[in-house]
């Protein structure tokens, strides 16, 4: 199992609401990826104000389904529309998930 993580810092000129646009956006757009075995997405609670605005962690069963993700339209669409105006700075990993 492959679990991809990614942080993002959004700018100021991002609209009040683009989170819980964007947190629906990716949960319906996770429904539909044949690939996505779970999807965990939201906002940053605000403890710290270091911290990065949002967060998602997405599995998949190998990485030729998280490539697939990675290429399809949806997953395409969602960076288009809410990332690409409004994004300052991203970091992502993909591990892979111990079998305990």
């Amino acid at each position: 199992m492959i679990r991809h993580c990614s942080l993002w810092k959004f700018t100021d000129a991002a609209p009040a609401g683009l989170m819980a646009e964007l947190t629906d956006a990716f949960y319906a757009a996770a429904n539909e990826i044949p690939s996505v075995r779970s999807c965990h997405v939201g906002q940053n609670m605000g403890y710290l104000p270091t911290n990065h605005d949002f967060a998602l962690t997405i599995d998949f069963d190998d990485l030729d389904g998280y490539r697939e993700y990675v290429a399809h339209d949806l997953h395409m669409q969602l960076f288009k529309d809410y990332l690409e105006p409004y994004l300052e700075a991203r970091a992502a990993v993909q591990f892979e998930l111990r079998a305990d």
